[in-house]
């Protein structure tokens, strides 16, 4: 048995070594890989593994574990060597997402295969992990939301403002002002502009013609007042409706922002979300099942 501790002790030391930069301390990696260490070693020896296959199972930890990482903060623009998550910023980040190159700094497609792979080593565990799989998820999946709405694309249209600035609430304003003094001057002041220009230089009857189309125009404008009123009316509903599912969302976002709550009462919101036709992506719920059976009252970040 001394043997073995011995063993499992140079592996460690080993590990160490190699991977000094990851487990310093003070970053989120060497939080995670110490907590790694400590849980596979407990696993090796109540499984009674070799020092070998402990060696084996720490690097194959380290190599999931560092893949979800990446994908957590895949579109982060300048990325610390020391962090693979910054909890967002929502009042700045949904409106003006500067820190990333993308709508959210998650890649859920990279993240959805490194959690396949996690959940397939139910001896590398950890709360933490778990909880940075689901703030992942959750995250990603607001952030598009957002997006979508900000964008036009949940209601079917595309908003050219929000396109052109990028996504940056202060240029978004802009452009919408912009487009709306273009569509008011061609609408009311173009022709009559031009219908005085041509009567200045004696085009009387090209004037006359001006005049007339302006008032066909204006006259349509009118007619179709009480149908922009409807569509109007009908367009704030859905936007409500957005905003409201919008707000649920925050809400599950928020909860798993904690290092303390209940996973039981989390499910329950998502189901809720559920019933807004909001569904979260599959691995959301694997996690949050199998936390709730090994405790369905307290998931802590440790």
């Amino acid at each position: 048995m001394k043997q073995k501790d011995d063993e499992f002790i140079d592996v460690e030391k080993r590990f160490r070594d190699e991977n000094g930069d990851c487990l310093r301390i003070q970053s989120q990696y060497g939080q995670v890989y110490s907590s790694l260490i400590k849980k596979i070693k407990k696993y090796a020896k109540t499984e009674n593994l070799d020092a070998l296959q402990f060696e084996d199972n720490l690097n194959e930890a380290k190599q999931v574990f560092d893949d979800m990482a990446y994908s957590l903060k895949c579109f982060w623009k300048n990325p610390s060597h020391d962090k693979f998550w910054e909890y967002p910023n929502i009042s700045s980040d949904l409106d003006s997402p500067e820190r990333w190159s993308g709508v959210s700094p998650v890649d859920p497609v990279l993240l959805d295969t490194a959690t396949a792979e996690y959940l397939k080593r139910p001896w590398m565990q950890l709360n933490n992990i778990d909880l940075f799989i689901l703030r992942g998820f959750i995250f990603n999946e607001v952030a598009h939301y957002a997006d979508g709405i900000k964008s036009g694309a949940m209601e079917g249209r595309i908003d050219f403002a929000y396109l052109l600035s990028g996504g940056k609430l202060d240029k978004t304003l802009i452009y919408k002002l912009l487009f709306a003094g273009v569509k008011f001057t061609i609408q009311w002041i173009l022709l009559p502009v031009l219908a005085a220009i041509f009567y200045y230089f004696g085009y009387e009857t090209i004037t006359l013609w001006i005049l007339i189309a302006y008032l066909v125009t204006a006259g349509i404008a009118i007619l179709f007042i009480p149908k922009r009123y409807f569509q109007n009316r009908e367009m704030r509903d859905t936007q409500n409706k957005l905003n409201i599912n919008l707000g649920k969302l925050l809400n599950v976002h928020r909860m798993c922002s904690y290092n303390t709550f209940n996973p039981s009462q989390l499910r329950s919101q998502i189901a809720d979300l559920e019933q807004h036709d909001l569904h979260l992506p599959p691995p959301v719920y694997s996690i949050l099942d199998r936390a709730i059976q090994r405790d369905p009252y307290v998931l802590l970040d440790e």
